[in-house]
């Protein structure tokens, strides 16, 4: 986890983290860097990002900002 945002409503929460998502994969063009593999019963393996392409305060500023224009 990188940083963490307060929600009042859970589908406002899931919309920034979508977007956030789609930002990497489709504008970024990040594949996910874990394997479905590696991740195993824990699931989540979509969500991950190779931090030397996107490190951390980038994707920390990613989610502030897009969480900012949702509310």
């Amino acid at each position: 986890m990188v940083h963490c945002e307060q929600f009042a409503v859970g589908r406002t929460a899931w919309g920034v983290e979508q977007e956030v998502l789609r930002h990497i994969r489709e504008d970024l063009g990040y594949p996910p860097y874990l394997s479905r593999d590696v991740m195993g019963s824990l699931g989540g393996w979509t969500e991950t990002v190779c931090a030397d392409l996107l490190p951390p305060f980038n994707l920390q500023t990613m989610v502030q900002e897009t969480a900012r224009s949702a509310r």
